[in-house]
Formats: C-alpha cells, sequence, structure tokens
C-alpha cells in the first residue's frame, strides 16, 4: 500500500525533462565547449520541453535549497542528485527559472555552463540575467535572488532571500503585486496565498483591481478582465471549502459593480459561455442572484437585432449552466424586461424565442409574398381538392407556413439551433455537414448576422466537454473551413465600409472575433498583402482586439522575411500589454531593420514587466540613432532605475547609435528624471567640455543639456528625495 503521507510529485513529463536536464548539466561539466556531447543532450532537453509548452508557452521551474518545484510540485523528491544541482542553482542567485517558447540547445548549454561557473564570477558580471544576455540567451530567463546579511551569532553570513518576499507588503496590495500572486497562484509560497486570500476577501479591493485592468487595457478590456476574473476563480478553488464561498461571493459583488456596459459584455461574452465548461466560474456566478444577473443582461442590451441576438444567446447559456431551471431563467428575464420598459407580452414572447421548449419556425418578414412563393402555394392548393383543405387543419399549417416566406438564412439558424441541442453521433454529424455546405454560401451573400450566429454555436460546441472529442475536431475543421484569407479580406472589407454601430459592422467584428485562433494566420496574410493604409490600421485594430488570447500563435511569425509584416505582428503583439510576448519582442529586438527594432521598443515599453525593463537597457546599445533616443526618453519616463549606468554610457557618447546629439540629451535628460544624482560626476565632465568656437555644436549642445541637468539634480539633493 503507497504511503499516504508521501509528498506528491510533480507530474511525469516534468520529472522526465529535469532528468534530461540533469544529465546535460553533467555532460556541461565534463566535456569541453568543443564536445558535441552537451549539444545532443541539449537537444533532447528541447524535445522534452515541446510538449509541456503546447499546454503552456512558458515552463516555470521553482528553485529551493530542496530541490526543484513545478506549481508547488516537487520533480523526484528525495533524489540526491537532483537536490545538489538546484542547491548549485540556487547558490547562484537563481530563485525560479523560465524556458519560453524557442528556446534553442544552445541556448540550454550556455545556460548550463553558467551554472558551472563560480557564483562570484557571475555576479562580476552584473548577476546572472545579465551573464545570460551578454551570451545570448533570451528564451531563458531567471528570477533572481539578492544577498542580505544577518546577524547569525558570532560570524556574519550571507543568505539568499527572494527579492519579491523582501519588503514586509503594504497593505493593499497594488495592481501589479496582485498581477504577480494570480500568474503564479499554482506555486505561490504560503505568505502570498494568504496575502492574496486576504485580497480577495474584500469586494472594494477587488473592484478598485478590476477598473484598474480595465483602464489599462489598451485594446479589449472586457476580454483582460475575463482573463483576471479565471484567474481569481482558479485561485478561489484552490483555497479551503469553508472560504470558498466568501470568496465567490466578494469577487461576483465585484463584478456586478462595474459600470453597466463592461458588466454586461462581462458576464454575457466570457462568464456565461465560460461557466458551461469551467465549475469554478459557475461557482462564482452562483453567488449573483437571478434577478440580477438578468438585469445585467437586459440592461447592457441595446435595441439593434444583434444586441437581442447577442441577449438571447446569454440567455440560453445561463439555462444551459444548470444553476437555475429554464422556467426559473425565463420567468427572470421577463421581470428584467418588464422593469426596463418592455411590454409584458413582448416580453414573454422574445424569453419563449431565447428559451424554446421546442424549435419554432420563424415568422415571415413581410405581408407580400414573392412570386416563387405564390407560386409554391399553388402547387400545394392544386395537391388536393378545395374541401379537403378546408377540413384538414395539418394542410392548412403547411399552407400557412408556405406563405410566411422562410429564407435561407431563416432556416439556417434554426439547423444551428437543432446542432446545439443535438448529441446522437449519426444526427450530429448530419447536421454538421449541412450547417458546413450553408455557411460559405451565406457568407458570400453578407448574411453575416445568420454566419456569426452560426460560429457563435460553433465555438461553443468545441469547447463543450460534453460533446466528443472526434465530433469536436469536425467543428475545428468547419470553423477552419470558412477562416481563408479570401473570405476574410471580404468580412473585414465590409465591416471597415459599414457604419459603426450597424448590424451589419457589429456582426463582422463577432465574427473575427468568435473565430479566434482559427483566423489569426490568414489574418494576417490578408494584413501582409494589403497595400491601402486605411485598410492596414483596422485590420491591425481588429487582429488586437483578439491578440491577448492568441500570443504564442502571433509570436510564430516574428521570423518571417518581410520586415514591414513582422513591424505590423510587433504592433499587435504590444497592444496585448501581456508579459507573455516578451520572449517573442527578444527576437525582435534584434531584427536586422531599424524600424522594427523601434516598433519593438514602443511594444516593450507598454508591458511593465522586470524582463521588458531588462530588455530596454539592452537595446541602448542599438546603432540607430533615434532608437536610441526613443529608448532612453521611455527609460526615464518609466522610471528604470536600474538603467542609470546605461544611461550614463549613452550621455558619453559610448556605442555605435550614441554619438549624435539627440540620443545623448534624451540620456541626460532620462538620468534627470530618474533622479540619478550617483551619475553626477559624468555629466559634469561633460558640461566642462562646452569648449569655444572651435568646439562642435553638437559638443555645446551635449554640454549645455549636462550643466542643466547637474543644476537638476543638485537641487533635488539638496530638497531632499522627490
Amino acid at each position: 500500500m503507497a504511503d499516504s503521507k508521501a509528498p506528491k510529485r510533480a507530474p511525469g513529463d516534468i520529472e522526465a525533462f529535469v532528468k534530461q536536464l540533469l544529465v546535460t548539466y553533467k555532460a556541461v561539466r565534463l566535456y569541453p565547449p568543443s564536445s558535441s556531447i552537451p549539444q545532443q543532450n541539449a537537444r533532447l532537453v528541447v524535445e522534452k520541453l515541446r510538449p509541456l509548452q503546447r499546454k503552456n508557452p512558458t515552463v516555470r521551474m521553482v528553485v529551493s535549497r530542496d530541490g526543484l518545484f513545478f506549481e508547488g510540485l516537487q520533480a523526484l523528491p528525495g533524489q540526491q542528485a537532483f537536490v545538489n544541482f538546484a542547491r548549485e542553482s540556487f547558490r547562484h542567485g537563481i530563485g525560479d527559472v523560465r524556458f519560453h517558447t524557442g528556446v534553442t540547445p544552445e541556448e540550454i548549454a550556455a545556460f548550463l555552463q553558467g551554472v558551472t561557473l563560480e557564483p562570484g564570477d557571475i555576479q562580476k558580471q552584473g548577476g546572472f540575467s545579465s551573464w545570460l544576455w551578454d551570451h545570448g540567451v533570451h528564451q531563458i530567463t531567471v528570477g533572481e535572488m539578492e544577498t542580505k546579511v544577518v546577524d547569525a551569532g558570532e560570524a556574519e553570513q550571507a543568505e539568499l532571500t527572494d527579492r519579491v518576499s523582501e519588503p514586509e507588503e503594504a497593505w493593499p496590495p497594488g495592481p501589479e503585486a496582485i498581477d504577480r500572486l494570480l500568474g503564479s497562484v499554482r506555486d505561490l509560497h504560503h505568505r502570498d496565498q494568504r496575502v492574496l486570500v486576504r485580497f480577495l476577501l474584500e469586494p472594494k479591493l477587488v473592484g478598485a483591481y478590476l477598473e484598474h485592468v480595465a483602464a489599462q487595457a489598451a485594446a479589449d478590456p472586457v476580454s483582460r478582465l475575463a482573463d483576471r476574473i479565471f484567474a481569481m476563480t482558479r485561485a478561489i478553488s484552490g483555497d479551503i471549502d469553508e472560504e470558498q464561498g466568501q470568496l465567490d461571493r466578494s469577487a461576483a459583488e465585484a463584478v456586478m459593480a462595474l459600470d453597466q456596459d463592461t458588466r454586461a459584455r462581462l458576464i454575457a461574452d466570457h462568464l456565461l459561455p465560460r461557466a458551461r465548461v469551467d465549475e469554478n466560474v459557475a461557482a462564482l456566478l452562483s453567488q449573483i442572484a437571478l434577478d440580477d444577473l438578468c438585469a445585467a443582461l437586459v440592461a447592457g442590451a441595446g435595441g439593434d437585432a444583434a444586441s437581442k441576438e447577442g441577449l438571447s444567446r446569454a440567455l440560453l447559456n445561463l439555462a444551459l449552466i444548470g444553476i437555475h431551471s429554464r422556467q426559473e431563467v425565463a420567468e427572470a428575464a421577463v421581470r428584467a424586461l418588464v422593469e426596463a420598459g418592455i411590454p409584458e407580452p413582448t416580453a414573454r414572447g422574445f424569453a419563449a424565442r431565447a428559451l424554446p421548449e421546442r424549435i419554432e419556425t420563424p415568422k415571415g418578414r413581410g405581408t407580400t409574398a414573392p412570386k416563387d412563393i405564390e407560386e409554391a402555394v399553388r402547387l400545394v392548393d392544386l395537391g388536393v381538392t378545395k374541401s379537403v383543405a378546408d377540413a384538414d387543419p395539418e394542410l392548412a399549417r403547411l399552407r400557412q407556413e408556405v406563405s410566411a416566406g422562410l429564407s435561407d438564412a431563416d432556416v439556417f439558424k434554426t439547423l444551428v439551433r437543432l446542432l446545439s441541442l443535438e448529441r446522437r453521433p449519426e444526427t450530429f454529424a448530419s447536421l454538421l455537414a449541412l450547417v458546413e455546405d450553408g455557411l460559405p454560401v451565406l457568407l458570400d451573400r453578407d448574411e453575416f448576422e445568420a454566419v456569426a450566429v452560426a460560429v457563435a454555436a460553433l465555438a461553443a460546441l468545441r469547447s463543450d466537454e460534453g460533446v466528443p472529442e472526434e465530433a469536436r475536431g469536425r467543428v475545428h475543421a468547419v470553423l477552419s473551413s470558412i477562416a481563408t484569407a479570401e473570405r476574410l479580406s471580404h468580412l473585414c472589407q465590409a465591416a471597415r465600409l459599414a457604419e459603426p454601430g450597424t448590424d451589419q459592422h457589429a456582426a463582422c467584428a463577432r465574427l473575427v472575433r468568435m473565430l479566434g485562433d482559427v483566423s489569426i494566420d490568414p489574418l494576417l496574410e490578408v494584413l501582409a498583402s494589403e497595400q491601402d493604409m486605411a485598410a492596414r490600421k483596422a485590420l491591425v485594430e481588429m487582429i488586437s482586439a483578439i491578440a491577448s488570447s492568441h500570443v504564442e500563435q502571433l509570436g510564430k511569425h516574428v521570423e518571417d522575411g518581410r520586415w514591414y509584416f513582422v513591424r505590423n505582428v510587433v504592433a499587435i503583439l504590444g497592444s496585448t500589454r501581456d508579459p507573455a510576448v516578451l520572449p517573442y519582442l527578444a527576437r525582435t529586438l534584434r531584427h536586422a531593420d531599424a524600424r522594427v527594432r523601434r516598433e519593438t521598443v514602443r511594444a516593450l515599453a507598454s508591458v511593465r514587466d522586470r524582463y521588458a525593463e531588462e530588455l530596454l537597457v539592452a537595446a541602448l546599445q542599438d546603432d540607430d540613432a533615434q532608437n536610441v533616443a526613443l529608448v532612453a526618453r521611455y527609460l526615464g519616463t518609466l522610471g528604470v532605475r536600474g538603467a542609470a549606468h546605461a544611461l550614463a554610457d549613452v550621455a558619453r557618447g559610448a556605442g555605435a547609435g550614441n554619438r549624435d546629439v539627440a540620443p545623448r540629451v534624451e540620456a541626460i535628460e532620462a538620468l534627470v528624471r530618474l533622479g540619478a544624482r550617483e551619475a553626477v560626476p559624468v555629466l559634469e565632465q561633460l558640461a566642462s567640455r562646452r569648449g569655444g568656437l572651435l568646439r562642435a555644436q553638437r559638443d555645446r549642445a551635449v554640454a549645455a543639456a549636462a550643466e542643466q541637468a547637474v543644476r537638476a539634480l543638485s537641487e533635488t539633493s539638496s530638497d531632499g528625495e522627490r
């Protein structure tokens, strides 16, 4: 019988990766750099990483004196060889190691070579992160710890303390701290876990944080809010049972405190669809009264057809979650609609259509039947005598339905509704084939609203774990078949030509958003071939709106040979403001074209992350003066104190791109914004070079800027800290 007290171990694929990492480490120690054996072993490490990175583009291992941990679980506990490797890494001040998508065998070998060196030699080169950068390792990043001298009785000894937990946390924690805690919720220290729980128990703090998240999101703030709330539900699910209900209530209260439009879109477009497959999100929604949920959905809906369709879809999702019965949802929806000023008969009709007990035939839109329908009625009448027609109620109903004038789109919507309800394999396959045949036809006819309804249903089916995996794969293939470059180009053109706020514009935007991952690659190809500048701008905005959910897919395109295409991809990645884009931006920071590197600098400045700051500092070595000036300006604006030394080098004119006056002056001004009084000797030296008439004009400009900077920093010193 297994020991129930034995510690839980990391997953098998993680342990296999760690084993190969240790084998490679030993090869690096035993064999000279010229040997092929370390490289061969490093290739095996990359092979072990690839399947792991399909689940998550970054594999993070936490380092302690006791071993290596993945999501709080130790890899190969009790085996001394792995403990020794972890301690050696810990001795180098490494708190955690992150292996990003695209890591190469050469980078694996170089990283392990660094672990074999003496820690003092690494520290002389600025720490392990700087050492990795200097040796061309950009797809492996480390979280460093700092050395602290503490009283240990008779002797002083240096202890390594995790930089994250060094200060006593201020209360309440800032948004950046909460982002960090939510981003690593599975492997938090106990103290950090309690900080997060304490924060989540206070609805006002959670609400203020959500407002900050929405305000900071450059594109699609509702999607960013949804990501943060999903992270909260994961954190809540891992806590003790006694507090889960209270935590869910707190998060639900914060959601309901958002502004009306944001709250409605968040619940309808993200929380309700996710709750169908995620019990943690369903638990959060269960804390909101049904009447309040329906009122929030109704308040956020407009009077146009697209809004009504969205409300109908949200009510259906609410019923499908299973928290409340279909009848309860229908009655609550009627109450909310009546309270919003809708007559009760109209409200009941809407609820009946949104939550049908059976599929009903849509009514016709007009009173005058087209000629082909008149001909169909005549054919029905020819089939029987008048007396029989009058006596047979079913025949009379058939005649009425034919007269109603069903369009292809009406029939197609009924097929889609049937497909959503059907689970018998053969019938499901038959209905899906009919939908697949109809989608291209309706797209070519510009029936975007009907196609949007179908795509929404297909997207829900694709993520519905109640549907067999084979059927979900077939649904994915159907979605991919309509997301061709030609059709998406037509769709984007229709969206651009339609007036904002119209049904067509809303349907086109919804279509692109719901197609999601299958639309990214063809949309980028459309962007690459588009000649019109206004059209390119519209495409970039459209892709940016969905980019945060598809970072890895976008990142694969940074190696494209077309510089203008890569620049657009970098701009889209930057719009996400997500640290997940940094491994890809690290590559484009070394792009051959200065315009791509310039766009990369702008993108890096939008991501608030330590690694982004390190990349910006490294970009001061760019050989393009305009790029260096831009980097210096951003470093000063963002307040990156660690950049002071590198900025002083730029001010002196060291480096290929730092000889022009513009980057040097920008660097001097950045030093002033940072309050870098340690740079005063350098600035005084520059100020003394004002010279006479023979001195170059550019030197006089730099000297004048330096003189003014010395004065400003001296005033700051006399007044105290800013």
